[in-house]
């Protein structure tokens, strides 16, 4: 029988940079390998979120593993608190973009990612105003984002 709960892995647990920079690509690399012996789903099954991204950010395998996850059925969610942190390779191969309220060289850079040209500067100044618990969803073939009110206090049930 398949397994029906999430796997967490706290890559935080550990204070050393070194192991927890191993241990994520470690993580990654049996992901990705993992995947392939999956076969072609018609449908996501599996969802690895990554909290903290930027922390890896420099691994070779993140833009890789996004342009390559959706065919395998994984949604690949990674959260991080700077944009610029990344790759430019990746944001080629993301089609959804949640963003909170962001710095002006963040939000530049987003801007240049997920706006057309004609409304960079524009989205740019919406990202540097976002309130609190407000996001901006920017869609793959949607040409406007989508102004998204998230819940100040989620429950969570185990």
């Amino acid at each position: 029988m398949a397994e029906t709960r999430p796997t967490i892995l706290q890559v935080h647990k550990t204070k050393n940079a070194s192991v927890q920079s191993a241990y994520a690509s470690f993580a990654f690399y049996r992901i990705y390998q993992d995947m392939f012996g999956r076969g072609r789903p018609d449908r996501i099954t599996h969802a690895v979120i990554f909290d903290e991204a930027h922390r890896a950010s420099r691994l070779k395998l993140i833009p890789t593993m996004a342009k390559e996850c959706r065919k395998y059925g994984i949604a690949l969610v990674l959260a991080s608190q700077e944009a610029r942190d990344f790759d430019t390779s990746l944001y080629s191969a993301i089609a959804n973009y949640l963003v909170l309220r962001v710095t002006e060289n963040d939000a530049k850079a987003l801007a240049r990612n997920v706006a057309p040209s004609d409304t960079e500067r524009r989205i740019a100044d919406r990202l540097k105003q976002i309130e609190k618990y407000q996001a901006l969803y920017f869609s793959e073939g949607r040409r406007a984002p989508v102004h998204i009110r998230l819940l100040e206090h989620a429950q969570c049930s185990s």
